[in-house]
């Protein structure tokens, strides 16, 4: 059996859905667009984190305010310095 596979398979017996290879196909028909779903998710949030992250680099106003939150300051700096290629790539991978 393919190992991705039975990462696949151990992931959800992990969260408590038991499946086994030789489960009908359209349970992991329907694992699989899980999955999947649970992926665009986190695409999503990354996007807005990004739009946001512009949003508050562009105001000197909100960048000042935060400016006395160390953390929150580290993750503003840490998103401005993506390109905007690993922007498009993360819309694309939503798309």
């Amino acid at each position: 059996m393919d190992k991705n596979l039975t990462i696949f398979f151990d992931l959800f017996n992990y969260i408590g859905i038991n499946i086994k290879p030789d489960s009908p196909p359209l349970l992991l028909f329907a694992c699989s667009i899980f999955m999947l779903a649970v992926l665009c998710l986190i695409s999503f949030i990354t996007i807005i984190l990004y739009i946001v992250v512009i949003y508050i680099s562009e105001h000197k106003i909100l960048l000042n305010k935060i400016s006395d939150k160390p953390i929150l300051l580290k993750f503003v700096n840490y998103y401005r310095n993506i390109r905007i290629i690993y922007f498009g790539l993360e819309v694309v991978f939503f798309l």
